[in-house]
C-alpha cells in the first residue's frame, strides 16, 4: 500500500482514534470500528488485516496530526518572535498547550493507549516510537527557543509532566489545566 492514504482509510483511522480513546485497545476491534465508521462488516479488515496493523496505522495518523499541529504553532510562534514580542510568544505556547491538554482528549488518550500497547507488542514499536517523537518534538523545540536548553532529559521530564497533568484532568482528579500551570511545567524564563 502506498504512503498516501485514501479518504476511506483516513476516515477509518480517525474513527479508530476516537474509538481507541473511548474504549481502549480492548474495545478497538474491526467489528466495532466498522460499526462506528458506518461501514459494512469486514471493511476495515481490507485496509488493516491484523489489529497490530490497525494500531500501527493509528499511530502514524496520530503522528501526522501532531506534526501538523506543531507546524502551525511553530509558524505562529515565529510570527510573534519576528514582531519582537517574546511575552506573546510564551503566552501563545502556553495557551496552545492548555488547549492541547484540555481539549484534544482523544489525541492524548489514543497516544497513551498506543504507547501502553507497544510495551507489550513489539510489532508496533516503530510506529509508537515515531508517535512519541512527534509528541516530544514540539516540547523540545519550545524549551530550546524559550529557555535556551536542549537537554533531552529536561524535554522528557516536561512531556511526562504535561501528560500526567492531562491524564489527571481526564480522570476527573484536577480541573482544566491553566496557563500558569503550563508555564510552571515548562519553567519559562
Amino acid at each position: 500500500m502506498s504512503n498516501v492514504k485514501s479518504n476511506r482509510e483516513g476516515m477509518i483511522l480517525d474513527t479508530a482514534i476516537s474509538l481507541l480513546a473511548a474504549k481502549g485497545v480492548a474495545g478497538l476491534t474491526h467489528r466495532a470500528l466498522d460499526e462506528a465508521a458506518s461501514l459494512p462488516q469486514g471493511s476495515t479488515s481490507y485496509y488493516f488485516a491484523r489489529k497490530a496493523d490497525l494500531l500501527g496505522g493509528v499511530a502514524q495518523q496520530l503522528a501526522a496530526h501532531l506534526t501538523e499541529s506543531c507546524r502551525q504553532i511553530r509558524q505562529d510562534f515565529a510570527d510573534k518572535v519576528a514582531e519582537g514580542d517574546m511575552i506573546a510568544a510564551r503566552v501563545l505556547v502556553a495557551d496552545d498547550l492548555v488547549h492541547t491538554v484540555s481539549e484534544e482528549r482523544e489525541i492524548l488518550l489514543a497516544r497513551l493507549e498506543i504507547g501502553l500497547f507497544a510495551m507489550r507488542n513489539e510489532s508496533i514499536r516503530p510506529a509508537a516510537d515515531a508517535l512519541e517523537k512527534a509528541a516530544r518534538d514540539p516540547i523540545a523545540f519550545f524549551l530550546k527557543l524559550l529557555n535556551g536548553t536542549d537537554d533531552p532529559i529536561d524535554t522528557d521530564r516536561q512531556l511526562a509532566l504535561l501528560d500526567g497533568l492531562a491524564l489527571r484532568h481526564f480522570m476527573g482528579h484536577t480541573p482544566k489545566p491553566t496557563r500558569s500551570q503550563i508555564e510552571a511545567i515548562l519553567a519559562f524564563k
